[in-house]
């Protein structure tokens, strides 16, 4: 199983189980991180090039709360927090902090 493009919130206790199972490893589009960001200026720059890495490449995920061994998902620890805070805290430090990537002035529009 893989976390894929799709219903993000259709995603359950069971599929983030699964990649344990699976032992799907990180790579290009995927990330385990144990901890969640703290709020930090160092917390705040790390998510952020987390985040941009991601946007500016082929997208991903990152699984917070999840163990990981090398690169593979040992366990599903869960986090501690408020979630409609999180969310709000993560929307409002992307909104603020990161940027579209500007297309050069002299770059053509690729064929419809």
């Amino acid at each position: 199983m893989a976390i894929t493009a799709g219903d993000f919130e259709a995603i359950n206790e069971r599929d983030l189980i699964q990649l344990i199972d699976d032992k799907v490893s990180e790579g290009l589009t995927l990330d385990y991180k144990r901890d969640a960001y703290d709020r930090s200026d160092d917390g705040k720059r790390e998510l952020l090039k987390d985040v941009s890495s991601f946007v500016n490449a082929a997208g991903g995920h990152m699984v917070l709360g999840m163990n990981e061994v090398g690169g593979c998902p040992t366990g599903l620890l869960g986090l501690d927090l408020d979630l409609d805070t999180e969310m709000q805290w993560l929307e409002n430090l992307f909104r603020t902090c990161l940027e579209p990537r500007r297309r050069p002035a002299n770059a053509t529009h690729p064929a419809s």
